[in-house]
């Protein structure tokens, strides 16, 4: 009986050291990281937006690479002391006198210098999901890293990206639809520099009625050719060949243009009549 009852003694006993040193290993864990770094003209600012998943934490750690200036430490908006760790890469904070708790938010906020090409990060805890933008370009995620892992990401690279991103936006219109649009003006020029050939001897009245005639039939062809150019900008998107973003901004144009010129024309039949 007394030996039964001692192994049963043993087996809580080794329960419950073994469930406290699990709650001592997830203690503290990183849930979401969310670092947005911002290349300014004199220097590089950085914000790390932290959420932990803790019910309670005597000390923080966080690891910044070299060269950080201006640091500061945000928990819920209040900003908290901080010492050098045994690496002069972490920084401990003693929160004690703090509720720390999985609706926490932790902030990070400092500078690098403007000539930095890489941006570095050791994680001091486990982590469930890390994201870095750069200048609001994504460069860097992942999902589920253990407390240590570290990576280096090349901010000229980045800046690449963004470069060429823009570079194909640009380009991804068709030049033809810049060629309808010099045609359309070249026709409303024309409209102006060439005065209706009629005799000169007609009637001021049947002269009005021809000059309304030509210009109602310059605005009609730039009627159609303005409803073509819109027809086929909603074909060009549907096949994915441009962006929903240059898309948006040739349909407004284009379509302004169109209800402006169908004004124009209905204006011109009312005169004519």
């Amino acid at each position: 009986m007394l030996k039964k009852l001692a192994t049963i003694m043993i087996a809580l006993t080794l329960i419950v050291i073994g469930s406290a040193l699990l709650a001592s290993g997830q203690n503290v864990a990183t849930i979401v990281h969310d670092i947005q770094i911002t290349e300014n003209e004199d220097d590089i600012s950085v914000t790390e937006n932290i959420k932990v998943g803790t019910t309670s934490v005597e000390t923080l750690a966080f690891w910044i690479q070299d060269g950080a200036t201006e640091m500061e430490i945000l928990i819920d908006g209040n900003s908290v002391t901080y010492e050098q760790g045994i690496d002069e890469n972490t920084y401990n904070c003693n929160v004690s006198g703090l509720v720390i708790s999985t609706d926490s938010e932790i902030q990070l906020n400092y500078k690098l210098d403007n000539g930095t090409d890489e941006f570095e990060k050791t994680l001091p805890y486990n982590t469930t999901t890390i994201s870095v933008t750069y200048n609001g370009i994504d460069i860097y995620s992942s999902n589920n890293l253990a407390s240590g892992n570290s990576f280096t990401v090349a901010l000229q690279t980045a800046t690449q990206i963004k470069t060429e991103y823009e570079e194909k936006t640009i380009y991804e219109v068709p030049i033809w639809y810049y060629a309808i649009l010099v045609i359309l003006i070249i026709l409303v020029a024309l409209s102006f520099v060439f005065p209706s050939k009629k005799s000169k001897t007609q009637k001021s009245t049947k002269t009005k009625q021809v000059k309304g005639s030509e210009s109602e039939e310059l605005l009609s062809t730039k009627k159609a050719l303005l409803m073509e150019v819109l027809k086929d900008i909603e074909k060009q998107h549907r096949a994915k060949k441009i962006s929903d973003d240059t898309y948006n901004k040739l349909k407004d144009q284009y379509k302004q243009d169109a209800v402006e010129t169908m004004r124009q024309l209905e204006d011109s039949k009312s005169k004519v009549k």
